[in-house]
Formats: C-alpha cells, sequence, structure tokens
C-alpha cells in the first residue's frame, strides 16, 4: 500500500541470444562469440513521492524505452612456447536507444490561474558504435619472471537525434529538434611484471590505463550537450597463493587509481523542476587493500570471503552540483559548490563478506544436506555526489542462512532459505527530491531483501 496520488507502474521486457564457438587449428584457439539483446520498458513513476501532485503532473502514455544491441568479438590465442604466448583480437558494438515521453503539467491551473495544462511530446534516437582491437603479448623472462604487455585501440561513434513539440517554454524546456554527432578514439596499454616466487605464491605489479566513452546527455529537450571519455590510470601490487596442501587460497591487493575528466552527474536551473545533466566534474581518485580468501578446513567444510578497504574521494570538482534537500535549506544560495576533498558515492570504506557451506553426507539416502549462511558487512555509504548527509545509509549488516537436500546421481538442489535474518531495513539509494516538488523531501529505494524473506527454491539441471 502507498499513498500516492497517481497509479504507478514498470512493465520491462527483455531477450537476448549468444553463440561461442571455438576452433582449434594446431595448438591455436579462434575463438568467436556473436550475441544480440533487446530491452523494452515502459513505467510511470509519482514524481513527488506523495499524496500531492504540486504541478498536476500526468502521463498521457507511459514513457517508453526501446534498446538493442549486437556485439561481435574474434579473438586469437596461440600455443605455449618457451618464450610465452600471446592472444589478439576484435570486437564491434552496435547499438540504438529510443526513447518517447509525453508529460502533461497544469501547474498554473493548479493554482487558480485560467490556463490550460501544458504538454509536452519528446522523442529521441541514440546510436552508438564501438569498434577495437586489442592483444597481450606474456614474455617469460629468467628465474620465473614473467612480462606482460598489453594494449586495445577503441573508435566510438555517436550520434542522437531529439525532438520536443507542443511546450511553451514555462513548465518545460522550450520546443524544438536538435541533432549532433561525435567521434573519438584512445590506446589503452597495460603493462604488468610477474614473479612466480613458487609453485604456490605469485607476486606481480601492474599498470592500466582505463577508458570510458564519450557520450551525449539527452536530458535538456531539443538541446543535448556533449561528454568527453573518462580515462583512468590504475597501479596495483598483489599476492596470489596457496597454502596447507591447497587447503587454503590467499590473495592480497594493494590499489591506487586516478580518474580524468570524470564523468558525474549535475543539476541545472531550468524550469521550475530544474534537470539533471552528465557532465565532466574534474577528477577523482580511489587507493585501498583488499583480501580474499577460499579455506576448506575439512573436506565435508568450505569457508570463502573477502574484506576491501578504499579510500575514495573528489580531488576537483569546483562546480558541484547542490541536492534539493541542501537547496530547501539555504544551503547552496548559488546552486553550486565545490566539492573537492569529499566522498565519493557509492563507495564504502570498509565492506566484508563470508559465505560457508557444511556437507553432511547421508550414506543411505539418495542426497547429501548442505548447511550454509552467508555474512555481507559494510561501513557507511553516502549515495549523492552532492554530500549531502541526508543521502547517507548507515552502516548494516546483512546474514543469510539456508538448508539444501543435493541429489548424488541427479542434478537436483531443493534449498529452504532466509535472507536478512535479522530483519535489518536499508536503502541501495537515497536521493534528493526537486524542492518545488517535495521541499526538503528524500526518497530511499528499498531492495526487496530489505525485510526478512524466507522460501523455498527448486532447481534441476539436465
Amino acid at each position: 500500500d502507498v499513498n500516492n496520488d497517481q497509479r504507478t507502474f514498470t512493465h520491462i521486457r527483455s531477450s537476448g541470444v549468444s553463440l561461442t564457438a571455438n576452433w582449434d587449428v594446431e595448438g591455436y584457439v579462434l575463438t568467436s562469440i556473436t550475441a544480440y539483446r533487446d530491452w523494452q520498458s515502459e513505467s510511470i513513476v509519482d514524481l513527488d513521492d506523495s499524496p500531492e501532485n504540486p504541478l498536476a503532473l500526468s502521463f498521457p502514455s507511459p514513457p517508453k524505452t526501446d534498446q538493442n544491441q549486437f556485439s561481435q568479438e574474434l579473438r586469437l590465442a596461440s600455443p605455449p612456447t618457451d618464450w610465452g604466448s600471446y592472444v589478439i583480437g576484435a570486437f564491434y558494438f552496435d547499438q540504438d536507444v529510443d526513447t518517447s515521453n509525453t508529460t502533461t503539467a497544469g501547474v498554473l491551473a493548479a493554482i487558480g490561474l485560467p490556463v490550460p495544462p501544458t504538454t509536452r511530446e519528446s522523442k529521441t534516437t541514440v546510436n552508438s558504435k564501438n569498434s577495437a582491437l586489442f592483444g597481450e603479448v606474456n614474455f617469460n623472462l629468467w628465474h620465473d619472471w614473467q612480462l606482460i604487455l598489453g594494449g586495445r585501440y577503441t573508435y566510438d561513434d555517436l550520434s542522437y537525434h531529439t525532438q520536443a513539440d507542443f511546450t511553451d517554454g514555462i513548465v518545460f524546456p522550450p520546443p524544438g529538434e536538435s541533432s549532433d554527432s561525435l567521434n573519438e578514439s584512445d590506446f589503452s596499454p597495460k603493462v604488468s611484471l610477474q614473479w612466480d616466487v613458487s609453485d604456490y605464491a605469485m607476486t606481480y605489479a601492474s599498470y592500466v590505463r582505463g577508458y570510458k566513452g564519450p557520450a551525449f546527455d539527452t536530458a535538456l529537450i531539443a538541446g543535448g550537450s556533449s561528454v568527453d571519455p573518462e580515462t583512468s590510470d590504475s597501479y596495483e601490487i598483489g599476492l596470489k597463493s596457496r597454502w596447507l596442501d591447497n587447503r587454503l587460497f590467499l590473495n592480497i591487493a594493494a590499489f591506487y587509481s586516478e580518474y580524468h575528466d570524470f564523468q558525474a552527474e549535475t543539476s541545472l536551473d531550468v524550469g521550475p523542476l530544474g534537470t539533471i545533466i552528465v557532465t565532466n566534474v574534474g577528477a577523482v581518485s580511489t587507493q585501498g587493500v583488499e583480501m580474499e580468501f577460499i579455506a576448506q578446513p575439512m573436506d565435508n567444510w568450505t569457508v570463502t570471503g573477502g574484506l576491501v578497504y578504499t579510500d575514495a574521494q573528489i580531488d576537483e570538482y569546483p562546480n558541484g552540483n547542490c541536492s534539493g534537500g541542501q537547496k530547501a535549506r539555504g544551503e547552496c544560495p548559488n546552486n553550486f559548490q565545490d566539492l573537492a576533498g569529499g566522498q565519493l558515492p557509492y563507495t564504502p570504506e570498509w565492506k566484508l563478506n563470508l559465505s560457508t557451506d557444511y556437507t553432511i553426507a547421508l550414506q543411505e539416502m539418495p542426497f547429501d544436506v548442505i548447511l550454509g549462511a552467508n555474512v555481507h558487512s559494510q561501513d557507511d555509504v553516502l549515495y549523492e555526489l552532492s554530500q549531502d548527509p541526508y543521502t547517507e545509509q548507515d552502516a548494516y549488516t546483512i546474514v543469510d542462512i539456508r538448508a539444501v537436500l543435493a541429489g548424488k546421481n541427479h542434478g537436483y538442489r531443493v534449498t529452504a532459505f532466509v535472507k536478512n535474518l535479522m530483519d535489518t531495513n536499508y536503502a541501495s539509494l537515497i536521493y534528493a527530491n526537486s524542492p518545488a516538488l517535495l521541499p526538503n523531501g528524500y526518497i530511499q529505494l528499498v531492495p526487496k531483501y530489505a525485510n526478512r524473506t524466507a522460501g523455498i527454491e527448486v532447481r534441476y539441471d539436465f
């Protein structure tokens, strides 16, 4: 039960097919991966999330999105030799996204002025093509040392067309038509040095350049702005090892990454609602340590887990956005703020994951019993780039338990489970609403398993 003034719904349909083929030719392996996917969605949401409708917004027809994509990869892997081995390949990706939206606003009529409702109809088409050539060479050096050199050349080709009709420019952006195209290319290298300390341990140090392609932001109807590519420089050192007669696998890594022309959202005051656009905001950096392990204390008992510490901060963002809550409270009189030194959203400092399974072998039965549990724990996490403290989720811990009947000779599993055993409530997203819709109001997205959930799952493999 919800206390909203508007019927809300989401209908999603998706499908896909992929084909992977491998050919062995005198030790060489040629791999082809072909895939196609499509995705359609139509939905209506209550923008103010309240029983009121201050702008008298309505949707005569639901906003719709139709997306389809095709990808093809070819890859050739050489057989291992005394000097090393290599992999070369090519990749192609083609995507079309069509969106349509019809929105009616009666804000002036709602406050008593004899003005008919204003309707906006908009359609946007975006095409994205991505082509790449990549390769990696592994050189066997002296005394169990290996040098790995790799690279990827990427070419992006983007275009969009958007059209907005039947608007008056009072509530919505003015009508019009806009289109544009761009292309970008990038070479991303990789260098890694690896030392096999023994048959059970390996250390490495690596540098990798990352690349996220350009984009068009079509949020401003009949407008549109381009976003430059985002690049990163990442450094990592680590250890991968096996201990206690392979009963313990332990990996440890330390990392540092710098992101340039970081792509993020910022707010603009356009109309009574304002708008959010994607733009290049400056630089951010992350650093930390992560550890993961797989342990088998007994033949019928396994424990896996991981621990991550991450320090992620904003290094440069002179014209950072302000949240709707900050504006409503008068904390952002200029609607912009310098966010340098702030915390990067969606990045808790600490994250812990543990999972365990204990198998009870039943000699006289056609199945075994497996008892298991998972623990996920994380530190406070901020959800808005604006550093609004009201968008912070407190630290929480989730415990899941399960009991499984696993068939010995047939591929069936019957699982009784309880997720979120302690009934811990948490939000997967918190953001501030527009001051025009819900002043100083905040929206929380609560996932399905933010409440205790029990059930039975049956699976059969054939």
